[in-house]
């Protein structure tokens, strides 16, 4: 209340009757403080009474307690109290998500929960965050998710089409789906792993190696001579024995 109080005296031997003090109006500010919502602000436009404000007046997410909001100073702004962060702990990370182990441990509050990154070896990307909607309770963790890339139309060597799939999978696609749409190129093995570094970016190719084959030491090839050099059969039974002795395949006569 503000203004400047009076007493009038109406009549002899009678009761005094106070006067000059009014309600303060106060108005929203522009950016309501962390924690507090106002669920319908168009009745409280302009200088309104508290009662008027505070009927559509709660806690945000995450925050816990009984709001109120006070009028200090006529035609002034509401202050606003009552909301407190709600704390959480941050348990078992679900698959995608990293955590430096300084930035959220014990009971703390959203603001408080940092040190989250997505885990970038498994393909994933994004902006994680937190909330806590429980006071007391576990952080739930959301925003990182599953990086897509998109796969050259001329696939780098030793990669090719698999024949299934043909340079269909074109576009942003998940490293799971990329992956079944590549094979290894003849003369080539291994299972090939795509990953994607970069969201919307091109994918990395891993996983293929050339083979290698040794000949028959023991029967040679037809048009092949096997020579065992300075030593016998027995004892050039394998590539590196044979190299040893000196000896290896030529071309027949």
């Amino acid at each position: 209340y503000s203004g400047t109080p009076a007493l009038s005296c109406g009549s002899q031997s009678g009761t005094f009757k106070p006067n000059g003090c009014r309600e303060n109006r106060c108005v929203l500010p522009l950016s309501l403080p962390e924690g507090y919502y106002v669920g319908n602000p168009g009745r409280c436009l302009g200088l309104q009474k508290s009662a008027g404000c505070a009927a559509g007046l709660r806690c945000q997410t995450g925050y816990r307690g009984t709001p109120s909001l006070t009028c200090d100073s006529d035609s002034g702004m509401f202050n606003f109290s009552g909301c407190t962060a709600k704390q959480c702990t941050l348990s078992a990370l679900p698959v995608g998500y990293l955590s430096d182990g300084v930035g959220c441990t014990g009971l703390s509050t959203t603001a408080e929960c940092g040190g989250l990154s997505c885990d970038s070896s498994l393909d994933y990307s994004g902006v994680p965050a937190v909330s806590c909607f429980t006071h007391n309770g576990n952080f739930v963790v959301s925003g990182c998710f599953v990086s897509t890339c998109a796969l050259p139309r001329q696939l780098p060597a030793p990669y090719v089409w698999a024949p299934s799939a043909g340079p269909t999978h074109l576009g942003l696609v998940t490293p799971t789906r990329a992956t079944l749409a590549v094979a290894c190129a003849k003369a080539f093995s291994g299972t090939p792993e795509l990953h994607c570094p970069v969201q919307g970016g091109f994918f990395n190719f891993s996983g293929c190696l050339e083979n290698e084959c040794v000949p028959d030491q023991t029967v040679p090839p037809s048009g092949y001579v096997l020579d065992h050099g300075s030593c016998s059969a027995a004892d050039a039974a394998s590539p590196e024995d044979l190299a040893q002795c000196g000896g290896g395949l030529s071309c027949a006569p």
